[in-house]
């Protein structure tokens, strides 16, 4: 669920952790579909179990040249829920949160 609209928080990611969780790789959509075409960043593990990581993509737009948006995920691996924002600079501030509600895919 998006709050804001503005559809800058895709329907579905899929997180990619390291075996330590130091790292994680972003997969989605709007990622592939970035300047970048891949998202790959460290992990912080924060005191509360939960853990948080941000990335950076340049969007294709019908603007004339990539509008940068910043990611930053709060995720909880035991409850696997979560939130999702972003913050989008392209002549405004724009920041959008969505709920994440997740589940385990593969393990080990």
């Amino acid at each position: 669920m998006s709050e804001g609209g503005g559809g800058w928080i895709p329907d579905e990611s899929l997180f990619e952790f390291s075996d330590g969780w130091e790292t994680v790789q972003v997969k989605n959509y709007m990622v592939e579909s970035s300047a970048e075409g891949v998202a790959e960043t460290g992990v912080k593990q924060l005191s509360n179990g939960r853990v948080r990581f941000k990335w950076r993509s340049s969007l294709p737009t019908n603007l004339d040249y990539p509008t940068p948006v910043g990611y930053r995920v709060n995720f909880d691996p035991e409850a696997l829920t979560g939130k999702m924002r972003a913050s989008v600079s392209a002549g405004y501030r724009a920041r959008i949160g969505g709920d994440m509600s997740c589940k385990l895919t593969k393990s080990g």
